[in-house]
């Protein structure tokens, strides 16, 4: 009934005179109202479809509310229609659908005056943060008024109506500049039901970017809170215009009886606090520039490492952060300190949660107090539920991956048992790289010699070299390893991969860059043993567990465990990697070889089905 009288409104028309002409011309009420709401529907459309361009995009999964979501698509197509030949039309939009929400909140009481006059609304609070839009309508925009107030503008707790369309006017380069992404209504639900028994409507809570209040207003809703706990709510957000929506957000969500809500217009950086927070929660942005003192992409870390400054001992901080956080080296250092003097409670993967963000999405949730050592972190990823004990991350370079499982760590304490390692006992090298692959690489093989690029690798074979290269021109190269290298005998490996690929050079050939090479001097080990251990089923599935990687890095070879033996227990393995270049049947032949070396790594049969489970032979040509 609400919506019909919202959609008359609309037209103008009363509810009275629909009644009339019903009966005037003996049409049933109800069709006169389902057209009505047809011809609405398709004004805005047609209005939407005109123009969903330019690298604007609506995030739709911030909502749940179809209501909500179907507003912020009109509200979107009307500043497609108007952006060109508007000054300030998106806060124009924002006022006016702020002042239509508080309307509905009863925190005003008239629309008109407070979009033309916001200096006479009574309200001393909501006055200044209408003010604070800094925008004046004039008689050019009575047609943008007008169409604004004819969309149906919900209220619902909860929602967030007012951030959804301030995102949807941003263009997409400038929402990856910033950092700027909504977190969707389910993540936001489900993050906040993770930290909800660390939540009680007298701790203090912060979010340091805090956008315009999502995690703030999920919340202040679960808890059911109350205007006078709103005290208990800080947020700090750079952007201004976000910073004033969430101040409006948390006012609209209290209602009448409001308290003025703590979100500081801020570099959460440059800000001093004089105490420190139960609970720190948000989705810092990953690749925006923050701030003048952080590297760009480096600002989801400064985040973490400056909110547990101001963490209370015991508090919790809980954060959505990019997979490569937890893998790559780049973060190492952070890692170690995070491992060695916090306790993790949980890692859960929530896969692409953001649209037009491709990297994994990694909940983090961390009390701040010394890790005992036998705390164990609990893990979800897809529908795995699991324990790691925290400690086990420092002996894998402090990565923490949870995309494996609690078997597999247990499987993996049992390849370490009784081997030996590539540490200290190698000479490694990496390919060549020209600097300018179209002046140097050439098809002809008159050009120079043959050099192998990773298109040419497979497990225990070695493609003949599409490419060649005169060395001759190495002082014109960006990078080249010494001569003597690349003229021994070698296992190349695929750099570039998230599958270990060695294969066994011994025609001293030059490689590219987008393949390395090792040199393996373990006393007592011949390389070719070396090289079906690497290329083994065991071997993939320890780096898969240990490290997660799409590069196979110099620190991840070195750290598989290659398992202790004499030369006569290698030599029935070296004899079948000869045969197996030549065997009609190499994936037989590779199945052969595999077996003899879980033998050496003394398996069992249950870890055999685990790895046959898991690992898919690749690259075996």
């Amino acid at each position: 009934m609400k919506k019909n009288e919202e959609n008359l409104k609309k037209v103008n028309i009363s509810s009275k005179t629909l009644s009339n002409w019903a009966r005037v011309y003996n049409i049933d009420e109800k069709s006169i109202e389902n057209k009505l709401e047809g011809i609405l529907a398709e004004k805005f459309r047609s209005r939407r479809n005109k123009v969903l361009r330019d690298n604007y995009y609506l995030d739709t999964g911030y909502s749940q509310c179809n209501k909500t979501t179907e507003a912020c698509k009109n509200l979107f197509a009307l500043f497609i229609e108007y952006k060109k030949e508007t000054i300030h039309i998106e806060r124009k939009i924002l006022l006016i659908t702020s002042v239509v929400l508080l309307k509905k909140r009863g925190l005003i009481q008239c629309i008109n005056k407070a979009i033309h006059n916001p200096e006479e609304v009574k309200d001393k609070v909501i006055r200044n943060l209408l003010l604070q839009f800094n925008v004046s309508f004039d008689c050019e925009d009575k047609k943008l008024i007008a169409d604004t107030l004819n969309i149906y503008l919900p209220y619902k707790k909860g929602e967030d109506l007012l951030g959804m369309t301030y995102s949807s006017f941003k263009r997409e380069g400038k929402k990856s500049e910033q950092g700027f992404y909504l977190t969707s209504k389910k993540v936001r639900g489900y993050l906040v039901e993770k930290v909800a028994n660390k939540i009680s409507k007298q701790n203090t809570i912060l979010d340091p970017c805090c956008g315009t209040g999502a995690f703030l207003i999920e919340i202040y809703t679960a808890k059911k809170m109350q205007p006078k706990e709103i005290k208990n709510l800080f947020g700090v957000e750079l952007d201004y215009m976000a910073a004033l929506i969430c101040k409006l957000n948390l006012i609209l969500l209290q209602g009448r009886g409001y308290q003025v809500p703590n979100i500081t217009h801020s570099d959460f950086f440059d800000l001093k606090w004089n105490s420190h927070f139960d609970l720190i929660i948000g989705n810092p942005p990953w690749g925006g520039k923050i701030s003048q003192q952080f590297v760009k992409g480096d600002s989801f870390k400064a985040f973490l490492e400056e909110g547990l400054k101001i963490l209370k001992e015991k508090g919790n901080l809980t954060f959505l952060l990019p997979k490569s956080y937890f893998l790559v080296s780049a973060h190492y250092n952070s890692r170690k300190k995070l491992i060695e003097h916090q306790t993790i409670d949980l890692l859960a993967c929530l896969n692409n949660v953001f649209e037009k963000v491709m990297s994994q999405t990694i909940l983090m949730s961390i009390t701040n107090k010394y890790p005992h050592s036998f705390h164990r972190i609990s893990t979800e990823y897809k529908e795995q539920r699991g324990k790691i004990p925290q400690r086990s991350f420092v002996q894998n370079n402090y990565t923490l991956n949870i995309f494996t499982s609690p078997q597999n760590f247990l499987l993996t304490k049992r390849i370490e048992t009784n081997c030996i390692y590539l540490k200290n006992n190698v000479y490694y090298g990496m390919g060549i790289v020209t600097g300018n692959n179209k002046k140097f690489l050439s098809k002809d093989p008159n050009h120079g010699e043959g050099i192998i690029s990773g298109k040419e690798v497979f497990k225990y074979y070695l493609e003949k070299p599409a490419t060649f290269l005169d060395l001759s021109e190495k002082q014109n190269f960006q990078q080249v390893a010494p001569e003597s290298l690349y003229r021994q005998e070698k296992l190349i490996y695929r750099f570039i991969n998230k599958n270990l690929v060695f294969a066994l050079d011994e025609k001293g050939l030059l490689t590219l860059n987008s393949v390395n090479f090792l040199i393996p001097k373990i006393k007592g080990y011949g390389i070719k043993f070396i090289m079906a251990v690497l290329n083994s089923m065991v071997a993939q599935l320890y780096f898969n567990h240990c490290f997660y990687s799409v590069k196979v890095l110099k620190y991840q070879i070195q750290a598989i465990p290659i398992p202790i033996c004499t030369l006569k227990e290698q030599k029935p393995i070296e004899e079948m990697v000869e045969l197996l270049s030549g065997s009609g049947d190499r994936h037989k032949m590779y199945r052969e070889i595999e077996h003899e070396i879980r033998k050496l790594y003394k398996l069992s049969k249950t870890e055999d089905e685990i790895i046959d489970q898991q690992i898919k032979v690749k690259y075996l040509k």
